[in-house]
Order: structure tokens, then sequence, then C-alpha cells
């Protein structure tokens, strides 16, 4: 059966206050991170405590919440949530290795002011490093009495640790190709499609081991594995859960008959954006300022496979009842990979909200491809 799933159009708190108390099983969100984002004004700061205490208001008891936030400004965000009456349980790290530096070269300012002897001692000196994390918070409404108690009233309140295990034995040989047509995902039993009864396809079927608060994309489980000496044949990165970033193809899919935009991925990027993709990058490599013509312009965009993750995570048992479905809230929905991972988990109600009309139409898009018709 597929999951119901429906984004609104609308401001978070605004919304939120037409739905009543105690309503949702848990909250799965990648909110504004407050950087300024590429002169985004929906990036000028994380959400404030009034909107969290709605969030709060509309979740059961027990009910966790899942926000991804920037390292710059975590502990904003993280205070706001615990304001709200949130109490912190964790803080989960994605690991990549594709991040782009941002770091100003200051010698090559220098020299274009012609201080050539400044220039010479502050040769290699940059402002900042190269992207290689995001946090994830892992929060949760006060319980009702015992968690025990708590999980029997309202149906929530424990997290998903054995749905949630990760595989120990490596399938050895995987291409990048076999990997993405997999989904990105690794899991004990799993047939990659397409593949059945071919050699070294499958996961042995065991317990798995108890999921970390350390996720990995394929870049840095690979580094991982070189760094530490630990091959795949001793566990090696097989302790973390690991996926592909979010792929043009992943970004795409869906929406074919949507125009073509371009994504700028920096404010240089911005600058030349109507210069178009090929003449803008001509000669100059893949560097910070790259542009890339996509269907899909929201230009923080998590994977697929890590949302159904995370969103798995949190997901309570199955009530095998159609008038108590499990129901997690989407705020900032974007373009709905947050909702999209979380039906694809075994949610079975997912409403988003998301107050850009253009990245509601694409998420309307992106929802029924991935959640109602042909992955």
């Amino acid at each position: 059966m597929n999951p119901i799933a429906n984004i609104l159009q609308g401001d978070v708190k605004e919304v939120l206050k037409t739905v009543p108390d105690n309503f949702y099983d848990g909250c799965f969100c990648d909110p504004p991170y407050g950087l300024h984002f590429m002169s985004k004004k929906w990036d000028y700061d994380v959400p404030k405590k009034d909107t969290w205490k709605e969030v709060y208001r509309t979740l059961k008891p027990g009910a966790y919440l899942l926000a991804f936030g920037g390292t710059r400004t975590y502990h904003r965000l993280v205070c706001e949530i615990e304001d709200a009456g949130f109490n912190i349980k964790d803080t989960l790290t994605f690991l990549y290795g594709s991040g782009f530096p941002k770091s100003f070269n200051i010698s090559k300012k220098l020299k274009s002011e012609e201080q050539d002897e400044e220039a010479e001692i502050w040769k290699s000196y940059g402002t900042a490093l190269k992207p290689a994390v995001e946090f994830i918070l892992l929060a949760q409404r006060e319980v009702e009495g015992t968690y025990a108690s708590n999980c029997l009233k309202w149906g929530c309140g424990g997290l998903n640790i054995d749905g949630c295990r990760i595989g120990i034995d490596e399938a050895y040989n995987i291409t990048e190709e076999m990997l993405e047509r997999s989904g990105g995902i690794r899991t004990p039993g799993q047939v990659l499609p397409g593949l059945a009864g071919k050699n070294n396809t499958t996961f042995e079927s065991h317990e798995g081991r108890f999921p970390a608060n350390l996720l990995l994309d394929e870049e840095s489980a690979i580094l991982l594995d070189k760094q530490s000496g630990i091959t795949k044949s001793t566990g090696g990165v097989s302790r973390f859960f690991y996926c592909s970033k979010t792929s043009k193809k992943e970004r795409n899919a869906g929406l074919d008959e949507c125009e073509d935009k371009i994504l700028a991925r920096s404010g240089g990027a911005q600058v030349a954006e109507n210069k178009g993709e090929q003449e803008y990058t001509e000669g100059q490599g893949i560097g910070l300022n790259r542009l890339q013509t996509v269907k899909n312009p929201h230009p923080t965009l998590k994977p697929i496979a890590l949302n159904s993750y995370l969103a798995k995570l949190i997901l309570p048992p199955d009530r095998h009842d159609n008038n108590n479905l499990r129901k997690i809230l989407v705020p900032f929905a974007g373009t709905a990979s947050e909702m999209i991972g979380s039906g694809l988990s075994g949610w079975d109600y997912i409403e988003g909200i998301e107050q850009n009309m253009i990245y509601v139409e694409i998420a309307r898009k992106r929802i029924e491809f991935y959640l109602k018709g042909d992955k």
C-alpha cells in the first residue's frame, strides 16, 4: 500500500496552528541553517522557538524530532529547539567527501591589489576549511510516565534499533552503477536489482551492528577504510550506515516535464548565472563556482537513501490499523526529499509544509514519482 503524502504551502508556524494537539508520531526536517546561503532570504536565520513550540504541541508525547543543521549555526538550532521544550537526545554526524572548499585566498587578493611582497607572506593562507560534515539533531518530546507506559498509550517513544542495524559482511565487487541501482542502501539479505543469482551480490542474513550516530557517504567510507587499514573482510565501514550523495539523476527524477533551471552553487556562480552552464564553466574545470543545469534547483538536497534510513530510525511499530496511521511531520519540506525518504521507510502518512510555491510544485511531482509511480 502506498503511503499518504501531502504537502501544504505556507509558513510552518501558521499552518501548524490548524493542527490538533498530539497529532504526529514524529518529525523529520532540513530547516534553514541561518547562513545567509547565497543571499537566500529563507536562510537568514534558524527557525525560532515559537515555531518549534508548535511542532512540539502537535507531536505525541515521546515522539522524536530529527533536524539537519549546519556546523556554524547548529548551536543556535539546538538552543531554539531545546527552549521549545524538547529533550536533546543525541547528535548524528553525516560525513561526506564531496564538499567544495569555500576558502578565500588571501594571497591572490593581495596580488590583485599589487601588494606582491605581502602576498608572498600570506601565500597558501585561506579563511575556511573544506566542508565534510553535517549534523543531525535527535530530540524528543517529553514522555508521559515511563518509556514503556508512553509507548503503550501513544504508540511512539522508542528508536527502531533492529530495523536500522548495519550489515557486517560486505558484498564484494559492487560497482558504483550497481550501488546506484540499489538506491544506495546496503542491508542484510539485499539482492541488488537485476543481479539475483550472480556471485557476491547479496549480504548474509544476520542481526547486524547496533546503529551508530555516525553516517558516511561512499567516498568517505572508502577513505576511512584506506586510512584505518581495516578492510571489508575484517569489518571496515560496514559498522556504519553509508550511502551515495545526491546525484543529478536523483535530483531530476520525475521532473521530465519541468523546465531546465540553472543551479548556482555559490555566490560567485550566482553572479554569473545569466551566462548559462556551458559558457560559464568552459575552461574552469570543476571548481567552487560551477553552475549546473537541472530540473530541481533546490540548493541543499539530502540523499533520499540517507533520509530513508533516518526516517526509519524514528518509525514506530506497524499498528495494522488503517484508522491509526503512523504520521510524520516534515516542516521546511523543500522539494520533498525528507518526505520521500519517510514514505520509502514505511511511514503511513507524511505531511509536509513548504513556503516556496516553486518548491511545492516540484515536490508534488517528485512525490508522485517516488511514492506513487515507478522508481
